[in-house]
């Protein structure tokens, strides 16, 4: 999965919005309809908006999910693979002293 990008997101999210913003004004300057159904289209077209903007809510928070998961898999696997380590370096160190003890060094 790509790294989510909050710069990304929000141009993505602005983008969106001014695109439907006007998308709208250039419907309701160029179409020749009476008052009622002029309304009636920028209703339907709130509604339309809407249900995108929830759709892109949506994809955003399960792509979030998703990051923070994968994120937390990561961190998982690095804090095994140090305390493996950690545990190595005790046992090489705790070794060592155990000779040097032996052999009247300590």
């Amino acid at each position: 999965m790509g790294r989510l990008d909050s710069d990304t997101t929000g141009t993505f999210i602005a983008g969106l919005v001014v695109g439907a913003v006007a998308g709208t004004v250039a419907v309701l300057l160029f179409t020749p309809q009476s008052g009622s159904e002029t309304r009636d289209d920028v209703k339907q077209t709130g509604i339309v908006l809407r249900s995108r903007a929830g759709n892109v809510q949506e994809g955003i928070k399960d792509k979030g999910q998703d990051f923070i998961q994968s994120q937390k898999s990561r961190w998982e696997l690095a804090k095994e693979a140090a305390e493996e380590a950690a545990a190595e370096k005790r046992a090489e160190l705790l070794a060592k002293f155990e000779a040097a003890r032996r052999e009247g060094e300590i």
